[in-house]
Formats: C-alpha cells, structure tokens, sequence
C-alpha cells in the first residue's frame, strides 16, 4: 500500500490514469516507480513481462517486485493491476464490461467512505479542491487509497479478481511501517494499520473479491531469485523459428536430471541450431519461465549446475493464495 502525497494535483493526476476502466496493455499504475512519485522510502522497479504485452509494470518494493514475479509465473494469472485506486464512492468490478467476462452482472465495490463509515471510522483522508479564487471556499473532497497487486485470473468456472496485499515480513501486517514508533511486544497490533487492512479486506468483499495477505519472507528465496533472472530472459528475441525452438526444448528436456551443467546442454544448442550461446541460455530460461521446461525452482538455477527434475511445482506449493 503506497503511501503517497495528497494533493489536489495529485488527486488529478490519479483520475486521469485510474478513473476509465483499463486492461491489459492500457492500463496505467496510479504511482509509478520514479523519484518524482514513489515513497522516499521505497526501491522501486520497472518491470516489462511479455504477459502483459511489455507496459511498464510499477513495484514500490522488493517485495511487491518478487510478489509480482510469482503472479506473472501463474499460467492461469492474465492479467495483474499494480498501484490500483480503492475508489471512495461506488465502482463497478474490475471484469464488469471485460469480453472475458461474458456480459454477466458483477457486483460492486460499495467504495472506501461507505466501508470507513460502517466500520465507525470517519478519517479517511481528504484533500481540498482549488476551485475558485478564494482557498478559504475551497471545498474538501475525498483522497483515494491505492491497493498493491490485483490479479486477474482464469479456472474451470471462469474469471475472478484478487487483491494482493503485500508486506516484506507477515507481522507487519500488524505495525504501520518501517516509520512507526516501536510498540511494546505485548502490543504488537498497532490500530491504524489494523483497520487500514480490514477497511481494503472489506472494500473488496463487498465487490466478492478475496483478500490475500502475502509476505516475501513466506516466499522461498531459491525461488524468488530463480523466477527473477527467468523473467529477466522472457522479452529477449532469440532468432530461432517455432518448429527449431521445439526441437531445441525436446534436446534440453533430454538432458533435466542428468549430471550435465546448463551450459553445456546450451552449447549443444548453439552449434546444433547456430545461435548464439547467450541465446541459448536464454532459450533455456525462457522454457523454464513458461513452464515448458520443468525444473527444479527451489535450489539455484545456475549455468554452472544441471537442470535438476521438478519435485514441488511453485504454483501447488503456493495454490492457496491463488484461489478464488
């Protein structure tokens, strides 16, 4: 959850990115990853997955940036929204009007002054609109909070929405931030942060969207580091025709569990399919990241080693956050 300036310019400068419905390719992060925009506190990163057609995709943190790279990994995920609005006042669903959606009626998001108001919590925040000459009658309007990650995923019954909320240690789910006062161990919980989680928790029921609390110390760090120097792979052209790169995967799936380290399985690729040996590791990891290669993700994927055989598929072993 970013915490970001509120200012009347910032409010518009939001409106104009997140206020019309976008999917895909069109759609634009409501804080982007840059000095001007992200927390002073924040590492941010700019992403461009080939899933989402290559738009710059805004992480605020190193865990929003690893949690990001485990939705794009899921085959069944199509789209993620990154920085989105928690709109104040009434909204349609994120799928309502979508093709993939098929023309059904979603329920709607109530918006954030209706859930503060019926958890008995008046302080959401508020910005002053300058219109008019004199800042005395300048009117109060309210000032969106924005979400981390919401996901947009495909199953045998259809399409559906999730929100990722994403913290680097699940405890701090309980405490405001790195800037909060410490509290006493016997009082972990701090308030404010308590009812920021159950007042976005609640926003998203009332729309039928799950709210998945996700930490990166949860996640695995062979893992988390293996899905990003796969990622990193995945736009890069390698000049190679489909039929090739089939035969080329088929060759290396001959070698996954066998005492042979990656970069002579590549080699073997560069000669029998003349490309060059960085395309070739490459390749490699291309196969890997979209599943067509099925690798071991929970020790290092490293050029020196071999290609160990998958024992824990990365999305059984994280099924639970992904689910409806």
């Amino acid at each position: 959850m970013a915490q970001v300036k509120k200012t009347f310019e910032r409010l518009l400068q939001i409106k104009q990115r997140q206020w019309d419905q976008r999917w895909g390719v069109d759609y634009i992060a409501a804080t982007r990853a840059d000095a001007r925009e992200a927390p002073g506190i924040s590492t941010g990163s700019i992403l461009r997955p080939l899933k989402l057609q290559e738009r710059e995709f805004h992480t605020l943190s190193e865990a929003e940036k690893f949690v990001s790279l485990l939705a794009l990994y899921h085959p069944q995920c199509w789209d993620v929204h990154e920085q989105f609005v928690l709109f104040p006042n009434s909204r349609e669903h994120p799928l309502q009007n979508h093709p993939m959606a098929g023309g059904v009626r979603l329920p709607i998001f109530m918006g954030t002054l209706n859930v503060t108001q019926r958890l008995g919590n008046n302080s959401h925040p508020r910005v002053r609109l300058k219109i008019g000459n004199d800042p005395r009658e300048w009117p109060m309007a309210p000032f969106p909070f924005t979400g981390d990650l919401r996901l947009f995923m495909k199953d045998n019954d259809g399409v559906y929405c999730l929100n990722w909320t994403i913290k680097r240690k699940y405890i701090d789910f309980r405490h405001r931030g790195p800037r909060s006062k410490p509290r006493a161990l016997n009082d972990l919980d701090d308030p404010a942060s308590m009812f920021r989680h159950e007042m976005e928790e609640v926003y998203h029921a009332d729309a039928g969207i799950r709210t998945q609390r996700v930490s990166l110390d949860k996640i695995d760090l062979n893992m988390r580091f293996n899905l990003r120097n796969l990622f990193l792979d995945d736009t890069r052209s390698i000049q190679i025709s489909n039929c090739a790169r089939d035969d080329a995967l088929d060759l290396i799936r001959e070698y996954i569990g066998q005492d042979v380290p990656m970069y002579v399985v590549a080699n073997m690729i560069t000669k029998k399919f003349s490309i060059e040996m960085v395309d070739a590791v490459g390749l490699i990891h291309q196969g890997i990241w979209r599943r067509e290669l099925r690798v071991d993700l929970f020790r290092p994927v490293l050029t020196t080693k071999p290609l160990r055989p998958e024992i824990v598929d990365v999305i059984d072993k994280y099924s639970d956050w992904f689910r409806r």
